[in-house]
């Protein structure tokens, strides 16, 4: 679905639509995660009790790479979460 054009005070832009040509962009860098939205995903992890504990310590919320970087700690990386949701990147 193509998102209107609108005035000055939006943030799209004709330059930025053209860029992305119609094409959503999945920028997650800001995107805050809570304790509760990785609670759901530790079945999915299949880590350790010592390893989910040290996932949990994180001073929720956090930043995307953050939570990103404390997966691929205990081997989880977002290629493997991916799969194992049953989707692909």
């Amino acid at each position: 679905m193509e998102r209107p054009l609108r005035d000055d005070s939006c943030d799209w832009t004709t330059r930025e639509r053209a860029e992305h040509q119609g094409v959503a962009v999945n920028d997650p860098k800001n995107l805050l995660i809570t304790r509760e939205h990785v609670r759901r995903l530790l079945p999915l992890m299949r880590l350790s009790p010592e390893q989910e504990a040290g996932v949990l310590e994180l001073p929720y919320p956090v930043r995307f790479g953050v939570a990103a970087a404390a997966f691929e700690e205990v081997g989880v990386d977002l290629d493997v979460l991916m799969d194992r949701m049953g989707g692909s990147p």
